[in-house]
């Protein structure tokens, strides 16, 4: 069995980590997404963020990240448009909810992703304390995962800050590790099986 490439995980604190971080994030949406979604926010978007967090090959190169930031002041929050916005907060108390928002790859394969990152993804979100955490996504394959367990929809529609439709998603600590845990099992269980049993039929 190949051996998983070892990565490490760092805090990004100074502009210029934040901007590289940006860029990084924007250069594979707009490519994995073929050009249908593109973004260039601003670096101070993030810079109140509790932790934007980079990801690093052994050679020390930046090939992902995350960020993970408490309320009361959210990012996801900001693209909502004002009426659904203030309905949903209306009832919460945003300083008891976090967000995880930015996430992206570069090079990173989709198995060492799902085995190193995202467990430390979701640990760094589960260990807040929140009761809520807020998630994002886009009209795509991985949108179905973040349903799977039938989060609160917070919002879907036209970003504020762009043309993009967007879904923000609202999740409880143990629906967020479940839903971790449904993909997972779909991938790397329930999949192959289906190959193999579509290969004998």
């Amino acid at each position: 069995m190949p051996r998983l490439p070892l990565y490490s995980f760092r805090e990004l604190c100074s502009r210029s980590e934040h901007q590289r971080f940006l860029d990084g994030f924007c250069a594979q949406l707009e490519r994995r997404s073929q050009g249908a979604f593109t973004l260039n926010p601003p670096v101070e978007r993030i810079a109140h963020c509790t932790r934007i967090v980079g990801v690093f090959d052994a050679h020390g190169e930046l090939v992902g990240g995350y960020v993970v930031n408490d309320g009361p002041t959210l990012v996801l929050l900001s693209v909502v448009p004002e009426p659904q916005r203030e309905a949903w907060s209306r009832d919460v108390d945003l300083s008891d909810v976090c967000e995880l928002n930015l996430i992206w790859r570069d090079g990173i394969g989709h198995t060492a992703f799902a085995l190193l990152v995202w467990p430390r993804i979701i640990a760094d979100c589960v260990t807040r304390g929140r009761s809520v955490i807020l998630g994002s996504g886009y009209e795509n394959k991985l949108d179905r995962w973040y349903r799977a367990l039938d989060p609160e929809l917070v919002y879907e529609g036209p970003s504020t800050t762009s043309d993009n439709v967007i879904f923000v998603y609202a999740f409880t600590r143990a629906r967020l590790v479940g839903t971790y845990c449904a993909s997972f099992i779909d991938n790397f269980v329930a999949a192959p099986w289906r190959r193999r049993k579509a290969r004998q039929s």
